[in-house]
């Protein structure tokens, strides 16, 4: 398969001046760190564009959430269900 650097995606997509809806951005950590980063199908160096405030890795942000989940009531026909 053809390798898509997806987060230099997100990033052009979110400086786009008609973007105004993107405020968080979630970064799945394929690699470790921000530097000097492996790229997977090129085997080049790269850093990782970071925009604090806005990117946030997965893995910490799970870390902050309770495992504990309740069900909620909904109807049969809410959009959601």
């Amino acid at each position: 398969g053809k390798c898509i650097p997806l987060k230099s995606k997100i990033d052009q997509a979110a400086a786009m001046p008609q973007c105004t809806t993107v405020k968080t951005v979630l970064v799945f950590q394929r690699n470790y760190g921000l530097e000097n980063i492996e790229e997977p199908c090129s085997g080049q160096r790269s850093s990782l564009e970071w925009t604090d405030g806005r990117d946030f890795w997965v893995h910490e942000e799970l870390k902050t959430v309770d495992d504990n989940c309740p069900p909620e009531p909904m109807n049969a026909e809410d959009p959601l269900f």
